[in-house]
């Protein structure tokens, strides 16, 4: 045989051994990674590399391999080297693209999903990671047209109907997610998540007897997180539901020892509600033991006090209350009024007088008039009562008709 012909036999089959070689390391060491060997596969990868540095599938393997090692730059180094090799290859922006999402990346996990975008145009996936990604980052203008063309591409995905009715309720387009939130209820009728977003929605169009309904059902279908047990809860104080409504914020206090000011505010308000005065001045004091300037629950103690016939501690915290929010004509009123039945006539005309300037009230002109007239200044008393009663309370005509034109 001719020397040169045995040349090259020798020469193509000893590449073709050395392919063999190599492509068997690279499949023992996808078995060693599939086998929790990490050592080994990153020797296994070695050794492709070296021999074929051109070996795209090798840098990506082996970057899997360092994620799990928790060598994270050496991993984004290799799957890097795969991309530069071959811009092509799609699963090693699959690969880098979660790792990104994972770690809160997620300016760079959308380029990633965007560049899956456009090596495969028709595949859903690539769509709903996107989606998921914007959502994520609170792009939701961007996720909603993902998750739109994912809906084109894949009706039958209900997922997706989900998800965008979420992102909606998030833009604050409510009748929007109640529509996807209802159709994905129609297909998934135990779909716990879906029935509470849509009761948020079913809540901020004022369809407060809809919104109690799907939380319910959203608890009932075993969704637990505690920020549906504090939006039930806000719907129940919003609906009149108040013993429901004290049942969740107890609950959140209790078995999820939650401590924030705004659960004790608003079971206090709860309590207040259903006349448990006393009830509700203790969650009222706790709020304000962790909160020294919550107008409100100063307020709102202030006004359990009064109910109780504890002036003096009412008085207080009206006072308290307009420390912390000069603005507010209720505690003006309240207190000019703690002043009118102590006999205080001076300090309840200028506390009628402030509550006055920020809103106009009937029974603030009739009590300040009658203010001015135990203070003897009769054409003062005369023109606020006049003032009352062409603001339509019967008890001021007749005082004005009584004591300024003397008709009885």
């Amino acid at each position: 045989m001719n020397r040169i012909l045995i040349t090259l036999l020798v020469s193509v089959s000893c590449l073709s051994l050395h392919a063999q070689s190599v492509n068997f390391y690279y499949d023992q060491g996808v078995t060693n990674l599939t086998s929790n060997k990490l050592t080994e596969a990153v020797r296994d990868f070695n050794y492709v590399i070296k021999n074929y540095p051109d070996y795209y599938e090798a840098y990506h393997m082996r970057g899997v391999v360092y994620l799990k090692q928790k060598e994270y730059d050496a991993a984004l180094a290799d799957f890097q080297k795969a991309i530069d090799i071959n811009g092509a290859f799609i699963p090693v922006y699959e690969t880098r693209a979660k790792f990104f999402e994972e770690n809160e990346k997620l300016d760079e996990a959308i380029k990633d999903y965007s560049r899956l975008i456009d090596l495969k145009p028709d595949r859903v996936k690539n769509y709903e990671n996107r989606g998921m990604a914007f959502l994520n980052n609170q792009k939701y203008d961007e996720a909603i047209l993902d998750f739109t063309k994912a809906i084109e591409l894949n009706p039958r995905a209900v997922s997706n109907l989900y998800h965008r009715g979420f992102t909606f309720v998030k833009l604050k387009k409510y009748e929007l997610a109640i529509s996807d939130l209802s159709a994905c209820l129609k297909a998934q009728s135990r779909n716990a998540d879906a029935y509470y977003q849509r009761g948020i929605a079913y809540f901020y169009t004022q369809q407060y007897a809809l919104s109690k309904e799907d939380l319910d059902l959203a608890v009932q279908y075993n969704i637990k997180p505690e920020d549906l047990y504090e939006f039930r809860a806000k719907v129940n104080l919003e609906t009149g539901s108040f013993n429901e409504a004290i049942e969740d914020y107890t609950r959140l206090l209790t078995e999820y020892k939650r401590k924030e000011p705004i659960l004790w505010l608003n079971r206090g308000k709860a309590y207040k509600s259903i006349k448990e005065y006393d009830l509700a001045i203790k969650d009222f004091s706790k709020t304000i033991a962790r909160e020294r300037d919550n107008f409100t629950a100063f307020y709102e103690r202030g006004e359990c006090y009064g109910y109780l016939k504890k002036d003096v501690a009412a008085q207080r915290d009206f006072t308290s209350a307009l420390r912390l929010n000069e603005d507010c004509h209720q505690a003006y009123y309240k207190r000019a009024v703690y002043y009118f039945d102590r006999r205080d006539f001076e300090l309840a005309v200028k506390d009628f007088s402030k509550s006055l300037k920020l809103d106009v009230n009937s029974e603030a002109y009739y009590l300040r008039g009658a203010s001015f007239f135990e203070l003897g200044k009769k054409k003062d008393a005369c023109k606020d009562l006049k003032k009352s009663s062409d603001l339509g309370n019967k008890e001021a005509e007749k005082d004005h008709y009584r004591l300024c034109y003397g008709m009885k």
